[in-house]
């Protein structure tokens, strides 16, 4: 009996051992966190399937336009092919088994009907693939439908809301919800992922690796990098070579306007730039080699001569696009020109401040210690021990009122409290008082640090 209790008593404690191990290591999210997460699946998943799913009213909407019914009609021509290669080979995607046989019949069933976009019968080369390929996946779960025509477009929607929901939430927390409910219920990303055309596919990749890059500029860590080559391929697979100038064109603009041109020598990432090839190169070699006429007419013809000329009847007015933009980010369209304002003054108080930054500094230990808490970044370039961004971290803060530091990391002993960017300013030219402290500041008869 004494055995049976001592091995009874053991278990137990194993068991509660494990337990108290496990609820370590998986850290369930907090009460708000959960909230957050309840709110924004309710509102995007609302905004995407009320009028896209059948249960929602979808499947009394059919493909508007002239682009829509097209893209869908080759998505279809496209898995067609596809199974009728994937019947002569006696194949699937996935080998049976690891036969040489088997292996060499998956590969001929995962290319048939995947290379080539094929509209009646005819190669359609005016587009890339990604957006043919993920509506072959649907239609092949779903069936052939116009509601599930639009699903690669929503799905992509989805993850660009989530990601920004959850890059916010690590480098600018507070508002990571507001801003993830912002651009779902925007008229252009509510109207874009609705649609059959392979503009989404292009937005939501390029958005999350610009999101990516932007966070490897405030923490200086390579991996972010990965973001941008990974999603940048995606994105070229989707519209082509507008992704990476596109991308070429914001960084350089970003450079810019900070004057930091080293960002564009340190964007270069050798393994990024391997991986952006290994995905990139394939479909468009082997599409090239199946049609010799494809550089000519996808390059050529739809790239080059549809933004320089007017071949194809799309030239607009520049107000025509103004209107557009305006539009798009109803009903958020004056909370967005707000804060380009307010982006232009920052701007313009870093360029102040970077050329003088003592004349904004000073000499006050607190104006360095506000600027060490802001924005919790630290600079790829720092150096050890330094203030780190104090030139373009005193812009950010001059178009401001107050600095909070309640999602400060790298500030030492800010608390909840507000700072005062009086020690921002320029620095008095008085004498100091015989006796002042330099460090601490007195306020109502009692030292407080900064």
């Amino acid at each position: 009996m004494n055995d049976i209790q001592h091995s009874a008593d053991s278990g137990a404690r194993n068991s509660s051992a494990f337990i108290a191990w496990l609820r370590k290591t998986i850290k369930l999210p907090d009460a708000v966190t959960t909230r957050e997460f309840i709110i924004l699946f309710t509102v995007t998943g609302f905004l995407l399937l009320y009028g896209l799913m059948p249960y929602f009213g979808g499947d009394q909407l059919g493909l508007v336009g002239a682009d829509e019914p097209r893209y869908a009609q080759v998505a279809r021509e496209m898995l067609e092919a596809h199974n009728q290669a994937c019947q002569r080979a006696d194949a699937e995607i996935v080998p049976r088994n690891l036969s040489i046989t088997a292996l060499r019949n998956s590969y001929h069933c995962l290319i048939g009907g995947t290379i080539t976009p094929i509209l009646y019968g005819k190669p359609w080369l005016e587009k890339p693939a990604l957006y043919y390929w993920r509506a072959m996946s649907f239609f092949k779960e779903f069936g052939v439908s116009d509601w599930s025509a639009r699903l690669p477009s929503s799905s992509g929607a989805l993850a660009l809301i989530f990601l920004i929901y959850l890059h916010m939430r690590r480098f600018r927390p507070g508002g990571h919800l507001d801003a993830a409910l912002i651009t779902m219920s925007s008229v252009g990303i509510f109207a874009f992922a609705r649609g059959a055309s392979t503009d989404m596919q292009l937005a939501a990749p390029f958005c999350i690796g610009m999101l990516g890059w932007y966070a490897w500029y405030e923490t200086g860590k390579k991996f972010w990098l990965f973001d941008l080559y990974f999603f940048g391929a995606a994105a070229t697979l989707a519209k082509g070579p507008v992704a990476p100038f596109l991308a070429f064109f914001i960084i350089l603009l970003f450079a810019a306007l900070r004057r930091e041109w080293s960002i564009l020598r340190r964007t270069i990432w050798i393994p990024g730039i391997l991986l952006y090839l290994l995905m990139v190169l394939p479909w468009y070699i082997a599409v090239q080699k199946r049609n010799p006429t494809f550089y000519k007419l996808f390059f050529l013809e739809h790239n080059l001569e549809r933004f320089a000329t007017n071949r194809f009847q799309h030239h607009q007015p520049p107000w025509y696009y103004l209107i557009v933009l305006l539009i798009a980010l109803m009903p958020w369209t004056i909370v967005a020109i707000r804060a380009l304002i307010d982006s232009i003054a920052v701007s313009i108080a870093e360029w102040k401040v970077r050329h003088n930054p003592s004349h904004y500094l000073g000499h006050s230990r607190a104006g360095e210690r506000a600027l060490q808490g802001l924005y919790h970044r630290r600079s790829p370039h720092a150096v050890d021990g330094g203030v780190q961004r104090l030139p373009e971290d005193a812009g950010r803060a001059a178009a401001a009122r107050q600095v909070y530091f309640r999602y400060d990391r790298n500030s030492q002993g800010a608390g909840d409290h507000p700072v005062a960017l009086s020690a921002l300013r320029p620095a008095p030219r008085r004498a100091r008082r015989p006796g002042t402290a330099s460090g601490p500041h007195r306020r109502g008869g009692r030292r407080q640090d900064r």
